[in-house]
């Protein structure tokens, strides 16, 4: 038992087995960035640290396994505000958390969630960093942290694009390790989130214009989801993948294209086709094909757009490129139709700004 005295001179015991979910954010206080401040009964008690205590106040030193043991109790109530979703609550009390027990990766982790969630980046990177250097068997922290490693990239892309590079590279050596430690494991849905990693990394490798490797991603991606929806054909949310999936590797193939009547060319229609299989009533997927096909096939580029306006009527840039392709129509009829879509994009514009 851990006796701790407090300014009456009554003594607040803290047994070794203490239920842990008797602390709850209600009766938790913070004093400063050091001290933790645990409300007894009739009293207040301060764990010592290195920050200052105020004068009357008695302290303590606790033993490792006594931190650990409180520093479990304080995290209890940032796992809840992060349920609640007080992201800000959250990361404060894990701190104190961390001040008392700097040895707990599920508390790095848990911290680094709620800073991804508040858009601290580079705050979420450090934690989930540290917690995988305490538990380098953390798929899930590996994932998480590559997840935030392309966010940040996405967001400093335009000031630092080296360090967007950097980020992006570390976070596809974070997936590579990810994949490895879910191949070695006994998770039910192995199959599907190795293929999940296999898309994340190849949209990756997209944004560093590695556009062959990430298509090589996609199929071993694809290849996968396929084999999963051969013995379930009505999983409706695999379908959507797979369909979503063929998306974006036709799309990277469309960032090949040098020439409008080469080889790729025919090839890329050919997968927003296969797409299109899947998800019928993807609007993008029409405009993306249309993009293509305006140059080989404007009948069916005119018809692929008018299906995506059909189906995504708000669209401004859908409209624009029905409208420019009507207008170089010999039909004085198309033409006016065209210019029609024009008026529309502008609309919609406009009313965006």
């Amino acid at each position: 038992m851990l006796g701790i005295t407090s300014p009456t001179g009554r003594n607040f015991a803290i047994q070794n087995n203490f239920q842990v979910n008797r602390v709850t954010k209600s009766n938790i206080a913070f004093q400063g960035s050091d001290n933790v401040e645990l409300e007894g009964p009739n009293n207040d008690i301060f764990i010592k640290s290195n920050a200052f205590v105020p004068p009357g106040k008695k302290t303590i030193e606790l033993s490792t396994e006594q931190k650990q043991k409180l520093a479990q109790m304080v995290s209890k109530s940032g796992y809840k505000a992060f349920e609640a979703g007080d992201y800000e609550t959250c990361v404060k009390i894990l701190e104190e958390a961390i001040s008392i027990d700097p040895t707990d990766a599920k508390v790095y982790h848990a911290k680094a969630s709620a800073e991804k969630e508040l858009g601290m980046y580079e705050e979420a990177i450090a934690d989930y960093t540290k917690a995988i250097e305490i538990r380098p068997d953390s798929a899930n922290s590996l994932r998480l942290s590559a997840i935030t490693k392309r966010r940040y990239a996405e967001q400093i892309v335009k000031t630092d694009k080296y360090a967007s590079e950097n980020l992006l590279n570390s976070a596809l050596k974070d997936y590579d390790r990810y994949i490895e430690l879910i191949q070695a494991s006994s998770a039910v849905d192995k199959a599907s989130k190795i293929a999940d990693a296999h898309s994340s990394k190849a949209q990756i490798l997209t944004d560093l214009k590695r556009y062959e490797k990430a298509i090589e991603e996609y199929d071993i991606s694809l290849a996968m989801y396929e084999e999963q929806f051969s013995k379930t054909p009505d999983d409706t949310k695999l379908r959507s993948k797979i369909g979503s999936t063929i998306y974006k590797k036709a799309k990277c193939m469309q960032h090949m294209i040098k020439t409008p009547y080469s080889k790729i060319v025919r090839e890329t229609v050919e997968e927003y086709t296969k797409a299109l299989e899947y998800i019928p009533d993807s609007a993008h997927t029409h405009f993306r094909r249309a993009q293509v096909l305006k140059k080989i096939n404007t009948p069916a580029a005119i018809e692929d757009l008018k299906r995506a306006v059909e189906l995504a009527p708000e669209q401004a840039q859908y409209w624009e490129l029905l409208g420019t392709i009507l207008t170089m129509s010999d039909d004085p009829e198309k033409r006016e139709e065209g210019f029609e879509c024009l008026l529309k994009s502008i609309i919609l514009n406009s009313k965006k700004d």
